[in-house]
């Protein structure tokens, strides 16, 4: 089974933009600031603390060209955004993650946090760690075992820093046509386009 790594597609697209701040305004009395900064890499549950906050898109200055709305995208490091349309078409995340609902002036927009979290084979991985931080990914390889069955999920081997997916998971992206995303087979690179 191929695993790919999900990167936005911020040449074609416009950036989500939700702010830090407007994260820790809305949940930070539930939810202390630092692990609401990181709450994916502590896989922190924001659905039932969750409140309606808005969001925007936003061309990234120098590199988007056009105006173009993603159908789905990323947001921070292990989660997505998906419109109606992308949500209504992947019910099957519900197991491994949660749908937290934003507004946004082009529609209602949901944040799929993914929850779910695969080790890596570290037999044919390897990474740079210094002071307990990984610090580069030198190569990155899972397990075919693994990974079957899983749709979208993410890893600490590389300190969370991205979200992957499996063949069901593009393949499905791609006859829907939803547009937004790029698939990379590269999994330790840094983004590429």
């Amino acid at each position: 089974m191929k695993v790919y790594k999900i990167l936005p597609d911020y040449r074609n697209f416009w950036a989500f933009s939700l702010p830090m701040k407007t994260l820790i305004l809305n949940l930070g009395k539930e939810i202390p600031a630092k692990n609401l900064m990181h709450f994916y890499k502590h896989n922190i549950s924001l659905g039932e603390k969750w409140q309606s906050i808005n969001a925007s898109f936003a061309p990234v200055e120098g590199v988007t060209q056009g105006n173009n709305i993603p159908d789905i995208s990323t947001w921070v490091p292990g989660a997505l955004v998906l419109s109606e349309k992308s949500k209504a078409e992947f019910s099957e995340l519900n197991g491994s993650g949660e749908f937290l609902p934003v507004k946004t002036s082009n529609g209602p927009y949901w944040i799929f946090n993914c929850m779910t979290v695969v080790a890596a084979d570290e037999t044919q991985s390897n990474r740079v760690v210094e002071f307990d931080q990984v610090t580069d990914i030198k190569k990155l390889t899972f397990n075919p075992e693994t990974v079957d069955g899983k749709h979208l999920f993410k890893t600490d081997y590389d300190g969370f820093r991205s979200l992957f997916c499996t063949d069901d998971f593009r393949r499905k992206i791609l006859e829907m046509e939803l547009q937004g995303l790029i698939f990379s087979d590269n999994l330790s690179g840094v983004f590429e386009q």
